[in-house]
């Protein structure tokens, strides 16, 4: 199941329909089927594809891998959320689902494994503000 290469492409925004996003440039993202350990340097490989991206929150919350990615403008985020949302992180599993949020900025404390800034090499960890 697992692949090196991510089968997330950026072509599938031209087949996509585009869906606005209500509020600013944060995407809430939930992992399916995480057979996989899924890091923030892959999240950063996958999101960075559609713009700039400004910082990543990961956690575990229900039982589920979940998090925030936040660009710096929403034209990009519009783009990640349409071309991305029910893609595989990994060929069979991992798969992404996405929605938009109405928080205008995830705040981020400190570096750790589970959330970061760029340049993505930077691990925060973090508190979420609406």
């Amino acid at each position: 199941c697992r692949s090196e290469q991510h089968a997330v492409s950026s072509s599938a925004l031209s087949t996509a329909q585009m869906l606005p996003l209500q509020e600013g440039c944060i995407l809430h993202l939930i992992i399916e089927r995480a057979i996989y350990s899924v890091t923030l340097d892959t999240l950063y490989q996958i999101f960075s594809r559609f713009g700039p991206v400004a910082k990543i929150v990961t956690f575990n919350k229900n039982s589920e891998f979940q998090g925030f990615v936040q660009y710096v403008d929403q034209l990009s985020a519009m783009a990640a959320l349409n071309s991305l949302n029910n893609q595989n992180v990994y060929s069979g599993c991992c798969t992404l689902r996405l929605s938009d949020t109405k928080m205008k900025d995830l705040d981020v404390k400190s570096n750790s494994d589970k959330a970061g800034t760029t340049p993505r090499n930077h691990r925060s960890t973090c508190a979420v503000h609406p």
